[in-house]
């Protein structure tokens, strides 16, 4: 897109000294100012194309959330996403049942992969708490005291997820990464 944007800014400019002719050289003024152009409008544009890609995002359900990256059980509610470009964290409002029917499906999904792992719940320990509010303290989401700790896969290359549920709340989080 910011490719695209960029050539028709430089065909248009281009075309508008052709016929005004009032320039002594106006192919070099054109490719001038578009080489001077080039850097601040990559920026102007990613800016603009960032502003809707990432960012906080809320969903009732599931139906409207259409992204590739994000999986959730099917019957989540209540849906808030923190999307950025290597990653996201999501809360939503899911039972217990649903979300380990969820967490057997991507691991039957991943046994095709050679670094395939199914989640591992962890033993509760002061360490999770910290981790819990370093990850989602600045979404404003606290610590639930009977957070269950599920340790996602991980790629070869660092990207995975865990899954953080509190049975008594039927919340779960989701710290997710990918590169």
């Amino acid at each position: 897109m910011k490719i695209t944007f960029y050539i028709t800014v430089l065909l248009g400019f281009s075309l508008w000294t052709v016929l005004r002719r009032r320039l002594k050289r106006p192919i070099l003024t054109t490719l001038g100012t578009c080489m001077a152009l080039f850097i601040p409008m990559l920026f102007g544009v990613g800016a603009v194309v960032d502003s809707v890609r990432y960012g906080e995002f809320k969903h009732e359900d599931t139906t409207s959330l259409n992204d590739a990256y994000v999986k959730i059980p099917r019957d989540a509610t209540d849906i808030t996403l923190h999307k950025y470009a290597s990653g996201h964290f999501l809360k939503f409002s899911t039972s217990e049942d649903s979300l380990q029917s969820w967490m057997d499906e991507l691991t039957e999904e991943r046994r095709k992969f050679d670094d395939a792992s199914p989640f591992e719940i962890t033993a509760k320990s002061e360490f999770d708490k910290t981790e819990f509010n370093n990850i989602f303290k600045d979404h404003g989401w606290l610590y639930p005291e009977d957070v269950m700790v599920y340790r996602g896969w991980r790629s070869r290359r660092g990207g995975g997820f865990d899954v953080w549920y509190s049975e008594a709340k039927k919340t779960a989080f989701i710290s997710a990464g990918y590169w």
